[in-house]
């Protein structure tokens, strides 16, 4: 990355973070408020629990806090007057344009008290690194203003989202928060190419795609599921299918007696089956774009190959999911090879091999510029 874009780039990174952490700080703070006051019951309030009688939205300091990174990209922009950098009209900026809004609002009763809310926020704009830093990539690097739009809005929409009903809605979340990324980091660049964003484009829905695989373990353990609706009722994968496979690949060897392994193991069989049947076909869709942004690779300037660098954690993924037959929640994928003995032991030595693996295909890929 030359060093005139790096402070650019951290930026957007930092932002991403900001953004992308809020729904995980968000359900682990209503696990927390739930274990001190009472669990939520389906109208989302305390009950006994609540001695004012007030609804309570577990969801609602999330969607705040989401709503201030949005008025504060809003404002950097305001204050540079200066629209998107392509200079092109894009319809989702276009007032009473006819269109559809990408993300419709799921919660549009709660949108005044929001903005209400975070409008008092705005003083703390300009004291916030992260925000300083963007606002100087904004001006130094003319960033357009859709892209981390877009990414703020997939973000929020994401929010209450606890399982995509479509694998192509994945894949276009993928597109609207990674490949967004991977537009503006090229901006830092100076790289504002067709070619180069069709490339761009393909390995963020490659990389969203895996991520939701990746993340398959621990969204399970929050009652979530990252496999789309229609391929967990093609394949019939449920929520016990997910737990019975992540419990099998946490506690392999946590059987009390014979009759309870020869069931856990049936149980862990048929459940890991189901799962990789699943994952093949998302992992299918991934391969696709990452093979074809791979064979456009040559298109793309030199001076922005090192921004589309993580398509390489992306092809380690995928390979180190082929080493392991597909299974999603193998011990050495989601760090369930702590030691110990027996298959604990191969799975930590399994992980440490396709780090030094994934250290070596970074090297190559900064040295050649080829991924």
């Amino acid at each position: 990355m030359p060093s005139s874009a790096q402070e650019g780039y951290f930026a957007l990174r930092a932002y991403n973070v900001e953004i992308a952490t809020i729904k995980d700080s968000a359900s682990s703070s209503a696990s927390s408020f739930s274990r001190r006051h009472g669990s939520f019951n389906t109208n989302n309030s305390m009950g006994d629990n609540n001695p004012m009688g007030m609804d309570v939205d577990p969801s609602f300091a999330s969607r705040l806090r989401m709503r201030w990174w949005a008025d504060a990209i809003t404002e950097i922009f305001d204050d540079n007057t200066m629209g998107d950098a392509t200079g092109g009209e894009d319809v989702n900026d276009v007032p009473n344009s006819g269109k559809e809004p990408r993300y419709p609002n799921p919660h549009p009763t709660t949108i005044p008290t929001l903005q209400s809310s975070s409008s008092s926020l705005h003083g703390g704009l300009h004291n916030n690194p992260t925000l300083r830093s963007l606002r100087r990539a904004v001006h130094e690097h003319q960033l357009t203003h859709r892209f981390l739009r877009r990414m703020t809005e997939a973000r929020e929409f994401d929010l209450d989202v606890v399982q995509y009903d479509r694998l192509r809605d994945v894949a276009q979340y993928g597109e609207d928060t990674v490949s967004n990324m991977l537009y503006s980091t090229l901006e830092c660049v100076g790289v504002r190419d067709e070619e180069t964003d069709m490339v761009a484009s393909d390995i963020g829905v490659s990389l969203g795609i895996l991520t939701a695989l990746r993340s398959t373990g621990f969204r399970a353990a929050r009652g979530e599921c990252s496999i789309p609706r229609d391929l967990t009722v093609k394949h019939s994968v449920t929520m016990d299918t997910l737990w019975s496979a992540l419990g099998a690949s946490l506690n392999p060897n946590d059987n009390n007696n014979t009759t309870t392994r020869t069931n856990a193991t049936t149980l862990s069989s048929s459940s890991q089956e189901v799962l990789r049947n699943a994952t093949v076909e998302m992992v299918d869709m991934a391969t696709f774009h990452m093979q074809r942004a791979r064979s456009k690779q040559s298109l793309v300037p030199k001076e922005a190959r090192m921004c589309l660098l993580p398509a390489v954690c992306g092809i380690h993924y995928l390979n180190s999911l082929k080493e392991c037959n597909y299974d999603v929640l193998h011990p050495s994928l989601v760090g369930g090879g702590g030691g110990g003995d027996g298959g604990d032991e191969n799975s930590s030595r399994l992980e440490r091999s396709r780090r030094l693996r994934l250290m070596f295909l970074l090297g190559r890929t900064w040295l050649t510029g080829t991924f």
